[in-house]
């Protein structure tokens, strides 16, 4: 029996699997994915509203009363308790500074080169329960295969070494287009991440990159 039409199939499959792969690692530079996330995380809930506006009348309370006399505290509970028999008032107050999402470290990405190129603004918010969220804004970067989004301890990353000095994987870039959220895993020491990272898993090679301040 000949081998030829064994060795026909083969080659056929070889071919097949060729051009999957090249698909796979080549069409992502010509195709876009736009994301739009909120940044809604931004926007104090009303339990957190409520939570910090108690917290703070509590501290205060305490407070005042370590320093007021006997009397001084019998006074106030008496005008405590003719301003509860008083009809409400509605009352609108800011939120404490402490309780708002703060941005601890901002930066600006650049591309890696004419070629991998990239813009737009990464920053790292603090959350009032102390949690972590990087956020992408007015973001675009070129497309690539399995790019990943990489925390990363060097400012200026230029190489694969350079990048994974005291890194952070946040897993899969979720668009190359567009603002975006990702969340920072417990126990991250931010102070050591300065610069945030547009990784080529397959291929070891730098994106875009944001050093941060």
């Amino acid at each position: 029996m000949s081998r030829r039409p064994i060795l026909y199939v083969a080659a056929a499959l070889v071919v097949i699997a060729g051009l999957a792969l090249a698909w796979w690692l080549g069409s992502p530079l010509f195709i876009n994915r736009t994301v739009d996330e909120g940044a809604d995380f931004l926007a104090p809930t009303e339990e957190m509203i409520e939570e910090a506006m108690t917290e703070e009348a509590m501290t205060e309370e305490v407070m005042t009363e370590e320093a007021m006399s006997e009397e001084q505290i019998a006074a106030k509970a008496t005008a405590d308790a003719e301003a509860a028999a008083m009809p409400d008032v509605v009352m609108t107050e800011e939120m404490p500074a402490d309780a708002m999402p703060t941005a601890i470290k901002v930066g600006m990405f650049m591309g890696a080169d004419s070629f991998h190129t990239g813009s737009g603004d990464a920053l790292i918010y603090e959350l009032p329960d102390g949690s972590y969220v990087l956020r992408f804004e007015n973001f675009e970067v070129i497309n690539g295969p399995d790019l990943h989004i990489i925390l990363s301890g060097t400012a200026n990353p230029a190489s694969s070494s350079d990048v994974m000095a005291a890194s952070v994987d946040l897993g899969p870039i979720k668009g190359n287009i567009g603002d975006q959220n990702y969340d920072i895993p417990a126990g991250t020491d931010i102070s050591a991440i300065h610069s945030v990272v547009v990784y080529c898993q397959p291929f070891h090679v730098i994106f875009a990159s944001a050093p941060l301040n």
